[in-house]
């Protein structure tokens, strides 16, 4: 009878062989992770490191030399198995979720994985269909911003600091006025202050080129979340802000707004919509006063405009100016003139938004503060406040628009009362 044997030593020899060769293998996985780890745990990359080298052929027996316990596979095992474990768990919990990386904001964890959607997946769908000399323009102005000094310390270093807002509130600017005839424009004062930042202005004009062609990057959306979550919509100058601690992180040492850019890259949040209201309402930030017909933007050209998208999207809003009709001061005289009594149907005893050129300034017999508006006849339109102080700051000349209640035409002028300037 025949019976297969089997040499021990052979069978040590094929058993120590595949041992070896098991190591390499796990040597080879830990100088990955060990690479790996390097970009999201320094920690974790250590770890892995220290495995590979106990595990390196040429290395072991030096190692076990300084290390006598090493030289038992039960401590060795438990030593590796601790490192991997450690070195998993630092690993796993330092990778980026969903794409965006983890910031340290007030903005809680899934607000940021939604911060923009909307226009982020538009960004994408829109630069598919890109013309190939749109799609030249919109690469020329990434590989500028590569090269671009504020572009790194914004997006590679994740720099947080105050000098950047001027820069935000500019593309906010330059996107808003841009039109359909691919033209922007950004205000002189504006452009004198971003030329202050080395490489500024144009990291400016090269991000409102990707904003024209296609959509700003997902690595800029995440500068202006970062800003957004640190600064808020607007703030002002003199403006101290306290961590947990009692500490000052910092103080504002300028008026800002991000509410330009935050109205267009995020739309439909009825925060960010008050936010642009209060912005202009106290002066941080104008309308473009761009023919709407040519904007791209054309809800951001004016008031009414904005007042109608307002109604659209945030019904609630208490921004939203309530009127009957809107019409300019010589338009509203013209109808009085040429037919009182048709025009008084149309307009008297209704709230109306109107527009003109203030002609004079004072007070009335009773005490109550008014303005007069230019017309091409005889009269004026005269908008009465119910208080004095209601009509102070303004300036002959100037444009202004106001709502009020048409009274009708009294001693030659067009009588507006209960006055609210806008």
């Amino acid at each position: 009878m025949n019976q297969n044997y089997t040499n021990p030593q052979i069978q040590n020899k094929k058993n120590e062989t595949l041992l070896e060769i098991f190591k390499w293998i796990f040597f080879v996985f830990a100088i990955i992770f060990a690479l790996a780890g390097l970009k999201y745990s320094f920690v974790a990359s250590v770890a892995f490191i220290s495995i590979a080298l106990m595990l390196f052929p040429p290395l072991k027996s030096f190692i076990a030399d300084k290390v006598p316990f090493l030289k038992k596979r039960l401590w060795k095992g438990i030593v590796l198995g601790c490192l991997a474990i450690f070195g998993l768990t630092l690993f796993g919990g330092s990778l980026p979720t969903d794409g965006f990386e983890n910031v340290n904001t007030k903005t809680s964890e899934v607000e940021i994985k939604k911060a923009y959607s909307n226009y982020r997946e538009n960004t994408i769908n829109t630069t598919k269909n890109l013309s190939e000399r749109d799609k030249k323009i919109r690469e020329n102005a990434i590989q500028e911003l590569t090269k671009n000094r504020v572009f790194n310390d914004l997006v590679l270093n994740k720099t947080i600091d105050q000098k950047y807002l001027t820069l935000m509130q500019t593309i906010g600017y330059g996107m808003a006025s841009s039109t359909k005839d691919d033209l922007f424009s950004i205000p002189e004062d504006a452009e004198k202050k971003c030329a202050l930042i080395p490489e500024g202005l144009p990291f400016v004009i090269n991000v409102i080129r990707l904003a024209m062609y296609g959509g700003i990057t997902d690595d800029i959306l995440d500068v202006i979340e970062r800003y957004q979550a640190e600064f808020g919509e607007y703030g002002y100058s003199g403006t101290s802000k306290y961590n947990h601690n009692g500490e000052l992180k910092y103080k504002l040492e300028n008026d800002f707004s991000l509410a330009e850019i935050l109205v267009i890259i995020d739309n439909k949040n009825t925060k960010v919509l008050d936010a642009y209201c209060e912005s202009i309402q106290n002066n941080l930030i104008n309308w473009t006063d761009e023919e709407v017909s040519k904007s791209k933007y054309p809800h951001l050209s004016n008031r009414y405009s904005f007042n109608d998208y307002l109604k659209e999207n945030h019904p609630s809003s208490k921004y939203i100016l309530d009127y009957d009709l809107k019409i300019t001061a010589a338009s509203l005289y013209s109808a009085y003139d040429t037919n009182e009594i048709d025009a008084d149907n149309l307009y008297k005893g209704k709230k109306i938004l109107v527009t003109g050129t203030i002609n004079d300034i004072g007070v009335d017999v009773l005490g109550d503060g008014y303005i007069t508006l230019s017309t091409a006849g005889y009269g004026d339109v005269q908008c009465i406040y119910s208080e004095k102080s209601d009509a102070s700051g303004y300036r002959k000349g100037t444009k202004v628009t106001l709502i009020g209640v048409c009274k009708g035409k009294t001693l030659g002028n067009v009588l507006i009362t209960d006055c609210k300037r806008i």
